[in-house]
């Protein structure tokens, strides 16, 4: 029941209200979050206005509701902004007045996203939090609007498309979300990896490496796979001989979190699986001590010689350097 550990708030006169920021909550640029809180005002001759808001947000970041005497949830929503991994959330009564507020949540409405992998192309699956809410989405990287496709069930399709969808209710678009898909050979493939990776960064299972999802600038967007200490090395049987034009792999540097490119990034092929002959090999060039989220694509040429078993290798740094935080420790 609401009000029985309820926070009373007491402003005296206008402008003299105290702004409660009570926690700062991680968060993920791009997403649609929600701060909620249950409130009422204490019966008398003000009618006081509660106030929320979200920091760092796209829009208008703080909204005011007029309190009645009956208990009520107010909710605010913002879409957090680029750059930024940690927001702030407040709540206070801006004007005279007395109120109560109970269960204040700060939580994220975007729509869920996943992908699985269907004879050979893609089945992209979406799941809606927001009551009465109306997903809508497009295939050609357009933000979707009240009139485009109405999602009823897994949207597939088997070549490179930005899935975008976005939560409509009366009309306005209230959360977003999108996944970039690329279609390549590999696909349905599971590589078989010399080393396991990390249970904290599974990116999704045994596929994920190959599954056509890239990961963003963020470690934790649950796309990485991650390997900690140990070397990459994966091996991929794309189940027939096909010619080789480019092997290309995506590589986070954080070094904050403690996660480095490779040294190097080496590709190697076989029709048999049991002779294999290199491709090619490129070092990374990127400072061990750049700053910042950084994602960087690795490619070698494979000129179209044909084969059926594809071996790439990625050279973990091993421990964290001597001028790092974490010197000796585990990198990823």
């Amino acid at each position: 029941r609401h009000g029985r550990t309820a926070l009373r708030l007491h402003t005296p006169r206008q402008g003299e209200g105290v702004r409660l920021s009570p926690f700062s909550p991680e968060v993920i640029p791009g997403k649609t979050y929600r701060l909620s809180a249950w409130a009422k005002a204490l019966s008398g001759d003000e009618v006081p206005v509660i106030k929320l808001a979200i920091g760092g947000v796209e829009g208008e970041g703080e909204k005011a509701f007029p309190l009645g005497d009956e208990w009520r949830e107010y909710a605010l929503d913002g879409r957090i902004g680029d750059g930024l991994r940690r927001t702030g959330v407040s709540v206070w009564l801006d004007g005279p007045g007395t109120a109560f507020v109970d269960l204040l949540q700060f939580y994220d409405i975007s729509p869920q996203v996943s992908t699985t992998v269907v004879d050979g192309g893609f089945a992209v699956h979406v799941e809606n939090f927001i009551v009465d809410g109306e997903v809508r989405y497009t295939l050609d990287g357009r933000d979707p609007n009240a009139e485009d496709e109405i999602y009823a069930g897994p949207i597939r399709f088997d070549h490179t498309a930005t899935v975008k969808c976005a939560v409509f209710k009366g009309g306005e678009a209230l959360a977003s979300a999108e996944v970039v898909l690329h279609k390549h050979d590999a696909i349905g493939r599971p590589p078989e990896l010399t080393s396991p990776y990390s249970p904290k960064y599974t990116g999704g299972g045994n596929g994920a490496l190959v599954d056509g999802v890239f990961g963003s600038g963020y470690f934790n967007d649950g796309f990485w796979q991650g390997f900690e200490r140990d070397d990459l090395e994966a091996t991929i049987d794309l189940g027939k001989v096909v010619e080789l034009h480019t092997v290309r792999a995506r590589f986070l540097q954080n070094v904050r979190s403690w996660i480095w490119l490779p040294t190097d990034f080496e590709v190697y092929a076989s029709e048999d699986g049991k002779k294999f002959w290199k491709v090619g090999a490129v070092e990374n060039e990127v400072p061990i001590d750049r700053e910042g989220e950084l994602v960087e694509e690795f490619a070698i040429e494979g000129d179209g010689k044909k084969a059926r078993f594809v071996r790439v290798q990625a050279r973990n740094i091993g421990t964290c350097p001597p001028w790092h935080g974490g010197r000796g420790g585990k990198a990823w």
